[in-house]
């Protein structure tokens, strides 16, 4: 379980931060000057807090962040804020004052108690501009102020601020990916101590890892003296598990992440003047998880059990942290059946709820302990999904995942387990149907192995599925799903977690991009394709 934990008291206004730069993830919310710089809109901005005079009122104390905001929305109300969030922009045609220009000061004042970062004003239907006594209250609470021309409905504002959040928060997502592949990287040349520096370095914060008597923590130039106070107060006045309860100095937000089920496994910490992202939070688990597996190298094999053995020895060899097969076999030997292979299941519940999760994971780990088999288990690379290693799938097994997105691997060598390997089963997930057997997927045609054929295939790949990949991976990801579960649209969004509107709506941006998997044929080459070859970038 990870936590969030700001330090000091919030104002009325937003906080969110300046975005980060040099590679490190964006934070959210939009800047006032980013809405005021679309040329499209014709804004003009009155007053702002990049602009208001530097004496204020005591109703809202200047601070950077003023000069963001989260949301728009439009409102009529006496009291703009009622229903936004704060950090949101109101839109408003001024119609409920009718003509009490008096009441403006009341107005912007209740909007300052929300939160509310500022006000755009439409002109041309009660109001031929925008009132002075609103300027006047806009300045005295320091609350951001523009006029809206009447031709700009406020839609199209609501409209491009939508698409400017979609745009970031992708490419938010792509950066994440990015930095836990170089943490991956990192972790094999230069172990804890280079995942701490990388995470500093691109999330911009104070970072530590803490088990036992062992603390590694970032430099203190890569972040604030605020984020490195309240990093030290956590490390010191606190055990690792309860870093979070302590009290430190105002100004930073600290994020912690386990790193085992117990207090005595440790801690990742971090720390920085804004709240992280979720996709940030994401990098700091995986982080954590990377952290947990290279410790784990320096463990000696008869400390720990056997299964524990083989769930260390998978995880690492699935993120290259072992790139032999060596002490995979050897920990897997329990596992295969007599011609020295294994199975990999994949299987996930329908509730998203972490409670329907483990029970599901609970209920199949007694199917394989009363079958006598032996198995290990670990979270697969998707949200709420698990994955098996065994000789075989018991039939109570088969009958307990009935109706649940399941998939199961043909017999593997051990030396042939890889990350792609596990991608593919965690990606084939799909209902299995009851009384028959999990679906395995089928072999190959001969001819695909032909050194003659391959280059022609390659080129055919990076025609379709790398040209979707380059567009949007989560368009190959629903290309893939899509192939794998014979076409259908249920089994495709089930499979991704998403609803079967946007799968469909993403069928579509493939197809624009000239792929309409709609067509038999087409599925049947890209589904080859996609079995042979692994997009880069």
């Amino acid at each position: 379980m990870s936590h969030e934990l700001p330090s000091g008291s919030r104002g009325s206004s937003p906080t969110t931060a300046t975005p980060a730069i040099d590679g490190a993830i964006a934070t959210t919310g939009l800047p006032l000057r980013w809405l005021y710089a679309q040329s499209q809109l014709h804004l003009r901005p009155i007053t702002s807090p990049i602009t208001q005079p530097e004496h204020h009122s005591d109703h809202q104390a200047a601070h950077p962040a003023d000069m963001h905001f989260t949301t728009v929305g439009s409102s009529e109300l006496a009291d703009p804020g009622e229903f936004l969030p704060p950090g949101s922009i109101v839109l408003t045609t001024g119609v409920g004052f009718k003509q009490r220009n008096q009441d403006f000061d009341a107005y912007v004042h209740r909007a300052a108690d929300r939160g509310i970062t500022a006000i755009g004003f439409g002109v041309g239907l009660e109001y031929p501009t925008v009132p002075q006594q609103l300027i006047a209250a806009a300045r005295a609470y320091r609350i951001g102020l523009f006029l809206i021309p009447r031709e700009i409905p406020f839609t199209r504002i609501i409209e491009a601020v939508a698409r400017e959040h979609q745009r970031r928060a992708q490419l938010e997502q792509r950066m994440a990916a990015q930095i836990q592949e170089e943490l991956n990287r990192t972790s094999h040349t230069s172990g804890i101590e280079g995942i701490v520096q990388v995470l500093s370095h691109r999330t911009h914060s104070a970072v530590a890892a803490a088990w036992g008597e062992q603390v590694v923590r970032s430099d203190s130039a890569e972040h604030s003296p605020a984020a490195s106070a309240r990093l030290d107060a956590a490390l010191t006045h606190a055990s690792p598990a309860h870093a979070g309860t302590v009290t430190a100095p105002p100004g930073a937000v600290l994020y912690e992440v386990p790193l085992g089920p117990t207090s005595a496994d440790g801690v990742l910490l971090t720390a920085r003047d804004h709240a992280f992202t979720p996709a940030e939070r994401g990098v700091f688990k995986h982080a954590a998880g990377l952290i947990s597996l290279v410790q784990r190298q320096h463990i000696a094999p008869h400390t720990i059990p056997s299964t524990r053995l083989a769930w260390e020895a998978v995880a690492s060899h699935m993120v290259g942290l072992d790139g032999t097969s060596d002490r995979l076999t050897t920990a897997l030997a329990p596992l295969t059946d007599a011609d020295g292979r294994v199975r990999l299941l994949a299987f996930r519940s329908h509730s998203p709820a972490a409670a329907a999760r483990a029970a599901l994971r609970d209920r199949v780990v007694a199917a394989f302990e009363r079958s006598g088999l032996e198995f290990i288990d670990l979270p697969a690379p998707r949200e709420g999904a698990h994955l098996v290693f065994a000789a075989a799938v018991p039939d109570e097994v088969v009958s307990l995942l009935d109706a649940t997105p399941t998939a199961v691997s043909a017999p593997t060598a051990v030396s042939g387990l890889s990350g792609d390997v596990l991608y593919s089963v965690v990606v084939a997930m799909r209902p299995a149907h009851r009384g028959q057997p999990l679906p395995e997927p089928p072999s190959l045609p001969a001819w695909t192995g032909n050194a003659a054929v391959r280059p022609v295939l390659h080129a055919r790949f990076r025609e379709t599925l790398q040209r979707i990949h380059d567009a949007d991976p989560t368009l190959f990801d629903t290309a893939v799903a899509f192939l794998t579960t014979d076409g259908h649209v249920g089994d495709t969004a089930a499979t991704l977690g998403i609803h079967r509107h946007t799968a469909r709506a993403r069928l579509q941006q493939i197809a624009a991009l000239g792929c309409d998997l709609s067509v038999p044929e087409t599925r049947a080459e890209l589904l080859i394709l996609a079995r042979l070859f692994q997009p880069e970038g």
